[in-house]
């Protein structure tokens, strides 16, 4: 399984890289600007992927420096301490921007924000709350949970000390979730700039040293160009499928497609999306956290639903499915922080509709199953005919154009419309239509 999940994120990341805009034929008389990344959602694979394709971009065309333009709930640890890592080993100047007005930098966004070259917020935003969630449903007992959140507080007040921001703040936002507006955070020494747009950052970051990994940099930014590289088509098909809503009802679709092409042989089509809903699914489902016991019960669900076809149960499995369906969704996202939860209105609705589907499909196929054979030996039963001889008690029959060798119980004669009662080789047992 492990692998399988290794192999589709591998693919998945092979088509956003081929489909992300190329740098390599950057033109070389292009003057050093600013690279301007915007990205609005949960930290993840992609948002990783996304500010390594950006400081890559920005390093290629000698950028002065890359803003990153941040708007997040939070995220997963992994993909957090990696965008770290990659922030700090970055010789470009990593500018975190918490804009426009009413965003945020919370839990895993605070730590981008501690490690970027330059700290800066735009008005009627905050940050903060960064207190360790253990997710996948795991309840780790008093030591372990003290482990993560002393390591979490270690982690980030050595980058606050690294970028000389308050250090003391940020442990608190770890070990109290504690958060902080704007106008406080730069009072406080949490940011550097306090900005309502990007030409005010530029403005006030003009001449301010930072570090990078290659040394201390004076920003000079004033009459650089500012060059946006939003986010490239292959990642943002990502970034929609990576939402948990999205995923689960990739997985169901898939579901009813393979389901559609095994009752119906021969379509393709319902077979083929199917599979290709149910590969998208099982990488969707690694960029974020999810229990396996919801995954268990979705399927008990539909296999609930699938006996129903087979197994009389009075509408026993049809309940036990639409249940095991709505528990297996509420489960799959349970205990983890809003943003990697699927709402109930979503699990319910697609339950609902799953079930439907399915019975009508059912239904369809029980009355194929039922319907009066049309090929073979038995189609032509019940059917009518005409003697052409007198039949006492062989004689011939006029059948659908043809002379067929006929035989009755009593004699017929000539000329009289008769019903066909079975085929013996090629025989007719016929009986005069009363």
């Amino acid at each position: 399984m492990n692998a399988l999940r290794k192999a589709v994120t591998a693919i998945f990341f092979t088509v956003a890289l081929l489909t992300a805009p190329s740098s390599a034929g950057a033109d070389p008389d292009l003057p050093a600007g600013i690279l301007l990344l915007t990205y609005h959602g949960a930290i993840n694979p992609v948002s990783d992927q996304y500010l390594t394709e950006g400081l890559q971009k920005a390093g290629q065309e000698h950028d002065l420096a890359l803003v990153l333009e941040l708007d997040t709930p939070g995220g997963l640890s992994t993909s957090m301490r990696s965008m770290v890592k990659t922030i700090l080993a970055s010789p470009v100047p990593v500018i975190v921007y918490v804009a426009p007005s009413g965003s945020r930098a919370a839990s895993a966004g605070l730590f981008l924000v501690y490690a970027s070259s330059l700290a800066a917020m735009a008005p009627g935003t905050n940050l903060g709350a960064a207190h360790p969630v253990l997710l996948e449903g795991e309840h780790p007992d008093p030591t372990m949970a003290l482990k993560l959140e002393n390591d979490a507080a270690a982690y980030i007040q050595a980058l606050a000390l690294k970028r000389g921001r308050n250090p003391q703040w940020a442990v608190d936002a770890v070990r109290k979730s504690v958060s902080i507006g704007a106008p406080d955070a730069l009072k406080s020494g949490v940011v550097e700039i306090l900005a309502s747009d990007l030409p005010s950052l530029i403005s006030q970051a003009e001449g301010k040293k930072v570090q990078t990994s290659s040394g201390t940099v004076v920003l000079r930014l004033r009459s650089a160009p500012v060059r946006p590289f939003p986010l490239p088509s292959g990642l943002a098909i990502l970034q929609v499928l990576s939402h948990p809503q999205i995923a689960y009802m990739l997985m169901i679709l898939g579901f009813w497609g393979l389901v559609f092409e095994l009752s119906q042989p021969g379509g393709v089509f319902p077979g083929v999306f199917g599979g290709v809903c149910l590969a998208i699914s099982i990488y969707a489902f690694q960029l974020f956290p999810f229990h396996w016991s919801g995954i268990l019960l979705i399927l008990l669900g539909l296999v609930f639903l699938l006996l129903e076809l087979k197994i009389p149960s009075y509408g026993v499995l049809t309940a036990g499915g639409l249940l095991s369906l709505i528990l297996g969704g509420i489960v799959l996202g349970a205990g983890n922080p809003p943003y990697f939860r699927i709402p109930l209105a979503t699990v319910i609705g697609v339950a609902v509709v799953t079930t439907l589907f399915l019975s009508v499909l059912f239904r369809q196929a029980w009355k194929t199953i039922h319907l009066p054979p049309r090929t073979g030996p038995e189609s032509i039963i019940g059917q009518t005919a005409m003697t052409l001889t007198p039949v006492a008690p062989e004689g011939e029959v006029l059948f659908q154009g043809e002379h067929w060798h006929a035989r009755s119980d009593e004699p017929l004669e000539a000329n009289t419309p008769v019903r066909l009662v079975r085929l013996d080789g090629f025989t007719l047992y016929i009986q005069r239509i009363k």
